[in-house]
């Protein structure tokens, strides 16, 4: 059975290391403002740490739309293989398989 190497995933830009540290930060602040907001009795701070969150998801969605749309453009692609058959040749789980046709 031959392995194909294929291209290494590209996630660590700046961009998604500032989104992950974004994220932490809207997280902490709007879980901060909840409960600083209701030991304080300050409404205004409270709503403000339900609202941050529902804003900061909706931007992401917007900001995603893009990423979504050029994917949805791709053609979906057949695979041309199939497995005929599977059968199992050791272990207690039978977690182990080879093809019938080897």
């Amino acid at each position: 059975m031959a392995i194909t190497e294929s291209a290494r995933p590209t996630h660590n830009h700046p961009v998604a290391l500032a989104r992950g540290f974004l994220t932490g930060g809207v997280s902490g602040a709007s879980l901060a403002a909840l409960v600083v907001g209701a030991v304080v009795e300050r409404v205004p701070l409270f709503v403000g740490g339900l609202v941050l969150p529902a804003v900061y998801g909706l931007l992401l969605h917007l900001a995603g739309i893009p990423r979504r749309a050029r994917e949805a453009a791709v053609a979906p692609v057949m695979a041309l293989a199939m497995i005929e058959d599977l059968k199992a040749i050791g272990g207690e789980t039978g977690a182990t398989y080879r093809s019938a046709s080897s």
